[in-house]
């Protein structure tokens, strides 16, 4: 996801970020002029969270240092993605009811 953020040792207020990871996860949310969305991904920190959680254990478990930066995560996290991925009536689309046909039973 493009950003112009700083994530850089050289920028002196990383490290406000750093000790507010919600604030930071909201920070990389895509903006959007979808409402469904912007709900979707308000409420995605748990799962996202978890999801990192889980990456670091996977990279302990293979016997790699545990070291992956949240805001690292994020930069990669396919938002967009997982939104998609699901189905349209739990994206909160609806199907337009389209041609009907009337058909009398005899």
């Amino acid at each position: 996801m493009p950003n112009n953020f700083n994530l850089t040792n050289e920028n002196p207020w990383l490290g406000f970020s750093i000790d507010d990871p919600q604030g930071m996860f909201n920070a990389f949310l895509p903006q959007a002029n979808n409402y469904n969305l912007n709900n979707w991904l308000k409420n995605q920190y748990a799962n996202v969270s978890n999801k990192y959680g889980a990456e670091l254990n996977r990279r302990a478990l293979r016997g790699q240092p545990p070291v992956l930066q949240f805001y690292n995560f994020l930069s990669d996290y396919p938002f967009l993605n997982e939104y998609m991925k699901m189905s349209p009536g739990n994206r909160g689309q609806t199907r337009s009811a389209g041609m009907q046909w009337n058909i009398p039973w005899l």
